[in-house]
């Protein structure tokens, strides 16, 4: 029920890291930025693995997403997009001009965009869609989160959630300084 919309251009990644967090965040982000980049780098580490052969599925929301894409392409991560719906519809969810443009330069750095096959998809389901996709592909979860529940479909505690009772291993980046990444579910437990 996807469609890609680029073409990845390089074999499938010997580790996929599926990536989730929140829209509205602190004000000052550089050392949520840092957790984030040091997580990826670590992450790596212990595979190990070559950074050219991960990859970052992710959103391209405001806020956390944006963060991880910014990790991600410092360390030459590459990165596919995951929208709910089409692009311009999408879009409608930024509030500002510099924001949707931004949003722009961020899907044409991507090794790939996917999005649901149909544009009739109600606008909840197309974020559970696109929730779905992340943690189903997902080797590692990492998630910038406040801790709290989810208080809706889709959002960041229900991918957490859902993660979790997949035994899919979980990092979470507290919202909160000094964002000092946990293991929630550690990659051993993973039962395939």
């Amino acid at each position: 029920m996807s469609s890609a919309i680029s073409p990845q251009t390089r074999p499938r990644a010997d580790f996929t890291v599926g990536a989730v967090g929140h829209r509205f965040l602190p004000a000052e982000r550089s050392s949520l930025l840092s957790a984030i980049t040091r997580t990826l780098q670590e992450l790596a580490d212990r595979r190990p693995c070559d950074l050219t052969r991960m990859e970052l599925l992710v959103s391209v929301a405001e806020g956390a997403d944006r963060l991880f894409i910014e990790a991600a392409a410092a360390l030459g991560i590459a990165y596919t997009c995951v929208l709910p719906c089409s692009s311009a519809c999408f879009e409608e969810d930024f509030d500002s001009s510099a924001s949707i443009e931004h949003f722009h330069g961020l899907l044409a750095g991507a090794e790939a965009i996917v999005q649901p096959d149909s544009e009739h998809v109600d606008r909840v389901g197309g974020y559970l869609w696109a929730s779905h996709y992340i943690v189903d592909r997902a080797d590692v979860l990492v998630a910038v989160w406040d801790g709290a529940p989810a208080n809706g479909p889709a959002g960041t505690g229900d991918s957490v959630t859902n993660a979790g009772a997949r035994r899919i291993p979980i990092i979470w980046i507290p919202t909160d300084a000094p964002h000092e990444p946990v293991e929630l579910i550690a990659a051993s437990s993973r039962s395939d």
